[in-house]
């Protein structure tokens, strides 16, 4: 996930509440507005069906881990509890009522720390152990089209997705069964595998197989 699909937004604080462990931080309204979560579930299904939106939460204080942080969405009597992962990413989904109820999130840090609020906009990793070469790759074309379509002329300001980079937890491996033959990539010393559409194989699709699932796919500039 590079740093420009981190755009700051908006910079929110705890506020004092009765519970010193979980405290009112912000309406959900204004987070879904912030990292246009809103404006992504409305658009049509094939327009998004590649990508995913997530919130990133960037504590102010370095000694926060981002895997520690917690929101907690209080809908009259019920909560929905969300966890911020390694790479401060929370994935929120959007939800009418609580949108117009401006439903409330809490967070379980202390009172005063401070949290920036950006967005990331991910490649969506299908399901199963192997998947077509399109259901992947073409995250790359859609975020590109969505980036253009909500944020207008700023998109001029925002460098162009052109590669997939799946990010494993090992060194591993993946295939792509080509006509031509099998692609074996591996990952490199990061255990990142690094991907750029191919025409032919956005037209041919075949399958593709890693050695075990990624913990990521990120979108990247490079």
């Amino acid at each position: 996930m590079k740093q420009f699909l981190l755009i700051p937004l908006i910079l929110l604080s705890t506020q004092v509440f009765a519970d010193p462990i979980e405290r009112e931080w912000a309406p959900y309204r204004k987070l879904a507005e912030a990292i246009k979560l809103d404006k992504f579930a409305a658009a049509p299904l094939r327009e998004r069906d590649k990508v995913k939106l997530s919130a990133v939460l960037t504590p102010a204080n370095k000694a926060i881990k981002a895997e520690d942080i917690v929101l907690t969405l209080v809908d009259g009597g019920a909560k929905h509890s969300f966890r911020v992962d390694a790479q401060h990413r929370v994935e929120l989904p959007f939800n009418q009522k609580w949108f117009d109820n401006n439903a409330l999130l809490m967070i379980n840090q202390a009172k005063g720390e401070k949290m920036s609020i950006s967005f990331s906009l991910d490649a969506l990793l299908p399901a199963g152990e192997a998947w077509p070469y399109a259901s992947l790759m073409g995250s790359v074309a859609q975020a590109n089209d969505l980036i253009k379509s909500q944020a207008g002329m700023m998109s001029l300001l925002v460098p162009k997705i052109k590669s997939v980079a799946l990010r494993f937890d090992h060194p591993a491996q993946l295939k792509i069964a080509a006509k031509s033959g099998v692609r074996v990539l591996a990952t490199d010393a990061k255990n990142t595998i690094w991907l750029k559409p191919d025409d032919a194989l956005m037209q041919e699709n075949p399958l593709m197989t890693p050695s075990e699932r990624p913990r990521a796919a990120d979108l990247e500039n490079d």
